[in-house]
């Protein structure tokens, strides 16, 4: 029994690794211009935007972005803008942890002028989703944080919102 319940634990770690991954179609987001990137060039700034209309713009240079938060089952848009020498690269995403991420084509690459656009809603227990993002041989993780209802005052600090 004891190894009926190994194997069954390794054919589901095996689905999860050799499951194709959801790839990104690619839109141009409004008001980023993805020439104007911070220092390291490495990864996308992203416009978050939310159903009521307001936006948080974060970067994902250097591997993390800062952390934003969502409600259970918030669906949030995601506006990426790479540095001008990712356009043309393949790219890749993955939710590592929780939540859902919708893509509009089942493949993408950067577009010409960096941009890709994507979809992704949070997941439905409290704690961090993360989004991966593998483009251009770098990998970014964007980070989310489902907010608790019991205790809204449980996570850390969060990026905040503009409108």
């Amino acid at each position: 029994m004891k190894s009926s319940v190994v194997l069954a634990g390794l054919a589901f770690l095996a689905g999860i690794f050799f499951s194709p991954i959801p790839r990104l179609s690619a839109q141009v987001p409004s008001g980023v211009d993805p020439q104007l990137m911070g220092q390291s060039g490495d990864g996308p700034v992203v416009v978050i935007g939310f159903a009521n209309g307001s936006s948080i713009i974060a970067t994902a240079e250097r591997g993390l972005s800062g952390v934003v938060g969502l409600q259970a089952h918030q669906t949030v848009s995601l506006q990426l803008s790479f540095p001008a020498n990712f356009a043309g690269q393949p790219i890749v995403a993955e939710s590592l942890d929780g939540g859902i991420l919708r893509a509009n084509q089942p493949a993408a690459t950067v577009n010409s002028d960096g941009s890709v656009n994507l979809t992704f809603e949070g997941g439905a227990l409290p704690g961090l989703n993360r989004v991966a993002l593998h483009a251009g041989g770098n990998i970014s993780v964007l980070r989310f944080w489902v907010i608790d209802p019991r205790n809204s005052t449980t996570h850390p600090p969060l990026l905040s919102s503009t409108r």
